[in-house]
């Protein structure tokens, strides 16, 4: 049976190298504190990523803040409503696709995505969109423009 001692001497690589790692980590978490600390007055920029959490941005981009929900009561009128018909949204993306293919025109299909900003209020649907989502929501045109009417007046004037 190995002493106390030969085990301890077999082990000694290893806890040097178990504390160069923890060093390199230790640093690597002090560098990354210190980035997100910095605000855009000082040295680094921060800005939002993809999920809108703070991240540093590459030199030269410019800070893009979250978007607002400028339209948010329309977009929830409209979740409302297409969780009232009973559909998820790939489900509307599957039906607008299919009725801009029966009708030969790109500008009716709304992707999932798309509906994930109508629903959010950080974006304005176009008429077509509005055309088609009624199409798929078995609802009258006119009652989903008329939330959105003001904004549509100034994007395509009289309608």
């Amino acid at each position: 049976m190995r002493s106390l001692e030969q085990v301890l001497k077999a082990l000694r690589p290893e806890f040097a190298r178990l504390r160069t790692v923890l060093n390199r980590v230790e640093s690597a978490v002090e560098a990354l504190s210190g980035l997100l600390s910095q605000d855009s007055a000082g040295g680094r920029r921060l800005g939002y990523g993809r999920r809108g959490r703070r991240m540093p941005l590459a030199a030269g981009k410019k800070i893009a803040a979250p978007r607002k929900a400028h339209w948010a009561k329309q977009g929830h009128r409209m979740r409302r409503l297409r969780e009232q018909c009973g559909f998820n949204q790939r489900e509307v993306d599957r039906r607008t696709d299919r009725i801009a293919q029966q009708k030969n025109n790109k500008a009716l299909h709304v992707s999932r995505t798309y509906l994930r900003d109508i629903e959010r209020g950080t974006s304005v649907p176009s008429m077509d969109k509005l055309k088609a989502l009624a199409l798929v929501y078995e609802q009258d045109h006119e009652e989903l423009v008329k939330p959105y009417h003001k904004d549509l007046l100034k994007l395509y004037g009289a309608f």
